[in-house]
């Protein structure tokens, strides 16, 4: 029977515990990625996103300044590269207009071509029933997910 010496036991507790850390912060960091998969930008877009593919759509918040039922819609063509802070796209109501932004930077995978054929349609879709999406990216540039707001913002 050998013993262990109190130095060989404290490393391999020490060791023990930077394991334990480093498999807790990897489900934290897991958690959050999947719990946090829709973030809004400050002008009323949203995205979704599912993997390296971002859902985008306008807020109600958005659709409320419309003031009335959307009868004009402009989205970029599937392949365009779209960037935050760059307009790639428009809804046009009788009473207003609001520029769309992207709020991340991608490549436009498919765009809704319901709500091209049926703008007015758009109003009656909520972010909760998934129709009135506007546009879906392969998310090339996740960099500015961060400066996007939560739920909770």
């Amino acid at each position: 029977q050998s013993q262990a010496k109190p130095n060989q036991t404290k490393a391999k507790a020490k060791m023990f515990s930077s394991s334990l850390q480093r498999v807790c912060i990897k489900s934290r960091a897991r958690a959050a990625r999947t719990m946090s998969t829709m973030r809004f930008a400050p002008s009323h877009e949203y995205i979704k996103i599912e993997g390296n593919v971002g859902t985008i759509g306008l807020t109600s918040q958005g659709l409320d300044a419309l003031m009335g039922s959307a009868q004009c819609l402009g989205l970029p063509s599937v392949g365009n590269i779209v960037s935050p802070l760059k307009s790639c796209g428009h809804i046009e109501s009788a009473k207003a207009a609001h520029i769309v932004f992207s709020p991340l930077e991608g490549e436009v995978l498919e765009v809704n071509n319901d709500l091209l054929a049926h703008p007015d349609s758009l109003n009656d879709s909520s972010l909760e029933d998934g129709e009135g999406w506007l546009m879906k990216i392969q998310i090339t540039s996740p960099e500015y997910l961060n400066e996007l707001m939560n739920k909770e913002s």
